[in-house]
Order: structure tokens, then sequence, then C-alpha cells
């Protein structure tokens, strides 16, 4: 409906709340496997980021540069933050469905552990 069917889809961590339906709650998938890809596919052509889940109605993807510096980054990668503290999971929650959007396929260049 949005044309998000056109792009491979990943997240920031080892864990986002659409793979945890699929797998927990809808039992559609068996085993989800965590890509580790290389940032740098952020520089190739066509690629866009959401700050959420991007089938989302009003769910704005936009390129890289122009939404890169409005992630809280603090909270994807700041390891020593108290995780009970509710402002903390709260943007916690939000950050975990935070998307990158690859055009079509992810190149094998990118992807860091094809092989186990």
């Amino acid at each position: 409906m949005f044309g998000m069917d056109q792009y491979v889809h990943l997240c920031f961590r080892n864990s986002h709340p659409m793979a945890y339906k699929a797998e927990i709650i809808d039992k559609r998938i068996q085993n989800v496997r965590w890509l580790k890809v290389s940032a740098t596919v952020l520089a190739e052509p066509g690629v866009l980021i959401c700050d959420g889940v991007s089938n989302k109605s009003g769910a704005q993807p936009l390129p890289p540069a122009e939404i890169i510096n409005k992630l809280d980054w603090e909270i994807l990668y700041g390891g020593r933050l108290k995780w009970k503290e509710p402002q903390n999971y709260e943007r916690l929650k939000i950050a975990e469905k935070y998307e990158v959007l690859v055009p079509v396929q992810v190149a094998h260049k990118f992807i860091k552990n094809l092989n186990g």
C-alpha cells in the first residue's frame, strides 16, 4: 500500500517489534536470524531511514542526511543507560522501531556475518 515492499527493511539493534510479533506472537517465522550490515550501506543510492515503522500510516522515510542527526543515538548505543528508568525504556521502545530502507536488496559486500 505504501510501496515499502520495494525495500529491504533493516533495524539498528538486534531486536524489532515486528520480528518479535512474527516469531513469538504470530509464530509466522521460526528462528529469526540477525544479519550485521555495515553502516556504509547508508551511502548507497536510494537508501532511506524512517524514525518509526515505515509501513505505518503517516511514516516519512527520508534520505540519511536529512534524518541521521534526529535519531536517538544515545539510547541505541549508550550501553550505560539505566533501562529500568521509565523515560529510558520509552525512548528505547521508539528507537527500536527505526528502520533503514535499502532498495531491492542488500549487496553481499555490506553483510558482515554471512558465514556464521
